[in-house]
């Protein structure tokens, strides 16, 4: 699967720009709901540089390390909003599709 690089690093203006996308005043272990555009799916969507992306896909190039292409990045908490640090964590398409089919069944109940 092809994905769009994310352009890292953000300039000093679209840094802030997307910090002010994030509820920081948010508890830590709660989920901190993408505050901007949001796609039909519920992801939250930013544009740099006249591009769109995922919002967690920024959020985890900026702060927990960049993206190789086929490179999915998973939500603990299964909300497409969420840009929570710690409800995020690389992964493959496979790791997607387990994640996926276990919150289906209700296999996952918990955080990672």
């Amino acid at each position: 699967m092809k994905t769009k690089p994310i352009p890292v690093p953000l300039s000093p203006d679209e840094l802030t720009r997307f910090l002010g996308l994030v509820p920081t005043e948010s508890d830590p272990t709660d989920c901190w709901e993408w505050m901007g555009t949001r796609s039909q799916s519920g992801y939250g969507v930013f544009f740099i540089r006249g591009r769109s992306y995922m919002a967690h896909r920024v959020m985890h190039s900026i702060f927990i390390g960049e993206l190789e292409d086929g490179d999915f990045v998973l939500h603990a908490c299964d909300n497409p909003a969420c840009v929570n640090l710690f409800h995020i964590r690389k992964g493959t398409a496979k790791d997607n599709t387990a994640d996926a089919q276990a919150w289906r069944t209700g296999e996952r109940r918990s955080r990672w």
